[in-house]
């Protein structure tokens, strides 16, 4: 008989409103990502299979690879527009520690997905904040989501 493993995860469950804007998902870390080798399963998306650590715990001689859905982007295929992402990761007391840009990423679609890979290497052990802010170029719109 193969021992069971069992996990428990506890934590607030925080209702957002999504107005008719651009919106993100949560932000998703995961403890590691590949390729799938089937198309579907409850951790397989777009291809990949992405198997989340809800501990939030991570060495800080790594990375962390962070999944995000982004939504309601303003679509159009007969007119290109473009979106911009603007990732950072503070400390608690908002000093920013890290951050990558995006100025101007093509909108393939009205809803896309994201992984960005968080280097960790240059943070000493704490807690921090990861903040992702999309803004829609064409609508001149945005959204921004923090995690800890």
């Amino acid at each position: 008989i193969a021992p069971v493993r069992e996990g428990e995860v506890r934590t607030v469950i925080m209702m957002r409103e999504f107005a008719g804007d651009v919106s993100l998902s949560d932000l998703l870390f995961l403890s590691h990502i590949r390729r799938a080798e089937a198309h579907t399963g409850s951790l397989v998306r777009h291809g990949l299979v992405m198997v989340p650590k809800p501990s939030r715990l991570f060495p800080v001689s790594g990375e962390v690879p962070v999944y995000v859905e982004i939504n309601r982007l303003s679509y159009d295929p007969g007119v290109p527009s473009v979106y911009a992402l603007h990732w950072n990761v503070s400390d608690l007391a908002g000093r920013e520690q890290w951050r990558k840009d995006y100025p101007t990423l093509p909108v393939n679609s009205a809803n896309t997905s994201r992984v960005e890979k968080v280097p960790l290497q240059d943070l000493s052990t704490g807690v921090y904040a990861l903040n992702l802010q999309v803004e829609d170029l064409k609508s001149q719109t945005q959204h921004t989501i923090r995690r800890y």
